[in-house]
């Protein structure tokens, strides 16, 4: 990963004798110094799974480096997300977090679509510590974190903008489709309305000039399925009807439905020109095909109770 470092000179005896200082603390002093770092990495690494905020998550990201740093009291942290940036030191006041003389050194926090922003440590005091080799490791690792947490984020909206577009789909077909369904009420309503003030009393003026049964015959079917058209589940029983129709022949379903109108064998056979004996024998083989196998049930009555042919 490319790194960006401004080194200032500084005074090598100093450094010297910081590094023999450093020295003295033999394994323990490392030790405790490579625990901050993994605590930092731990700690960081539970937060920025949580997706937080990005301006939250940058200022406890620039507290945390600073604070696993050798010397965080004389260290200063910037951390730089987009438009976010926060700085983290040490109430010194100091007003910048590159200065004339120390060291500064920037890691970029880099995604798959380029560089979002950056991680910077200085050292503004000239006789602070240079940045150490694992500081810089701990830089880079909390740059990919940064880098992750960034991706994640972008993933995580994207997601909720398909979901919400998706909600709003969903909301405008239930619109539609509940227009859909006040429509065809207000049109049944309409038609109800129409058949019982228009139609129907044609009808009844038509049923009593009338005097051929086998007119009356045809009359009574027509008003059956006018009142069949004005019922509210009519949908449902035209769905059942196609059904029936399939499963009986043309005449066979010719026949039922003048059944159940209450027309008797007689005048069928009359207005279809058939003996009736084929009547009979139509209506045996209805009863087979509608399962009607209990002969004391009244083949007129199922299907007028039915009301589904």
């Amino acid at each position: 990963m490319e790194t960006r470092q401004v080194n200032h000179p500084f005074d090598e005896s100093r450094h010297d004798h910081y590094s023999q200082r450093m020295s003295k603390g033999g394994v323990p002093e490392e030790l405790r110094e490579r625990e901050k770092e993994l605590a930092c990495i731990y700690h960081l690494s539970r937060v920025l799974t949580s997706l937080q905020p990005q301006d939250e998550a940058a200022v406890i990201v620039a507290r945390a480096v600073r604070q696993a740093l050798t010397k965080p009291e004389s260290a200063s942290v910037r951390v730089r997300l987009g438009d976010t940036e926060t700085v983290d030191r040490d109430d010194d006041g100091m007003e910048r977090i590159h200065s004339d003389a120390g060291t500064a050194h920037c890691i970029p926090v880099t995604t798959p679509a380029g560089q979002i922003g950056e991680l910077c440590v200085s050292y503004p005091d000239l006789w602070a510590p240079p940045i150490l080799d694992h500081e810089r490791e701990l830089l880079r690792a909390v740059a990919a974190l940064l880098a992750d947490n960034s991706e994640r984020r972008r993933v995580v909206e994207e997601l909720r903008a398909v979901a919400a577009a998706e909600s709003r789909k969903t909301v405008a077909l239930e619109e539609v489709l509940t227009q859909l369904e006040e429509l065809r009420r207000r049109n049944m309503a309409d038609m109800r309305d129409t058949l019982d003030s228009e139609v129907l009393p044609l009808v009844v003026q038509l049923e009593e000039v009338l005097r051929d049964d086998r007119e009356k015959a045809i009359l009574n079917r027509l008003r059956d399925v006018l009142l069949r058209l004005g019922h509210d589940d009519f949908a449902r029983r035209e769905a059942h009807r196609r059904t029936m129709r399939a499963s009986l022949s043309p005449r066979e379903y010719e026949i039922a439905r003048m059944i159940s109108s209450g027309i008797p064998t007689k005048q069928i056979a009359e207005t279809l020109h058939l003996a009736p004996g084929t009547v009979e024998r139509h209506r045996h083989s209805i009863r087979r095909k509608l399962g009607i196998s209990n002969h004391r049930i009244n083949l007129a009555t199922f299907l007028r109770n039915d009301r589904e042919i």
